[in-house]
């Protein structure tokens, strides 16, 4: 396997992208989208392998205080080769001098980022435009009540699973799973109570 990198969207065959995002499998992503979402990323990191599209990747940054990594992906035919490493290696030298550099991950990979240095953060949040989607592919926890839940990537000791403060739940404090949910004003707030 020789693989010739590439820092440029110059030339990049977009509905190869596209092939490539869906092979991987990392959803299915148009070409038109992959132009202007590459296009309005600071940093880009494309591999070939005999002049075929391999892998990808793109940082979406402000030069300063945040990095965001995000759309990595390898053609099956490259996973485990130590391609996807490389690919990560290279964005985040290129996002080197930022005060943070987050990402998220798809589930179940989060074991992979962590060898890179990434933590898990308690307060991330996201408001999704498809939400039971995210809810289906486990990026937050399904809600068993309530009409407004908000999602809280707090971990339990035991598990690590998010928790899911309920902002329709009036009790003054709900215990769940090793963490506490206040509600005020219909605002959640998580206290861990195992730091």
């Amino acid at each position: 396997m020789t693989v010739i990198w590439s820092d440029s969207r110059d030339g990049v065959d977009w509905q190869e992208l596209e092939a490539l995002y869906r092979a991987a499998p990392l959803g299915t992503k148009n070409a038109a989208d992959l132009e202007v979402v590459f296009g309005n990323s600071m940093f880009c990191c494309f591999a070939r392998d005999g002049g075929r599209l391999v892998g990808a990747g793109r940082v979406l940054a402000d030069g300063r205080d945040c990095a965001y990594l995000c759309d990595v992906a390898v053609l099956p035919s490259h996973q485990g080769t130590g391609l996807g490493k490389q690919l990560i290696e290279r964005l985040l030298a290129q996002s080197q001098g930022h005060a943070k550099i987050i990402l998220y991950a798809v589930a179940g990979r989060e074991p992979l980022y962590a060898k890179f240095g990434f933590l898990r953060m308690k307060t991330a949040m996201a408001i999704f435009k498809n939400r039971q989607s995210a809810i289906e592919k486990g990026c937050c926890p399904r809600a068993d009540r309530g009409s407004s839940p908000i999602c809280l990537s707090c971990h339990a000791r035991a598990g690590g699973h998010p928790v899911v403060a309920d902002v329709s739940d009036r009790s003054e404090s709900t215990r769940r799973t090793g963490s506490s949910a206040f509600v005020d004003d219909d605002r959640a707030f998580v206290q861990d109570l195992y730091s």
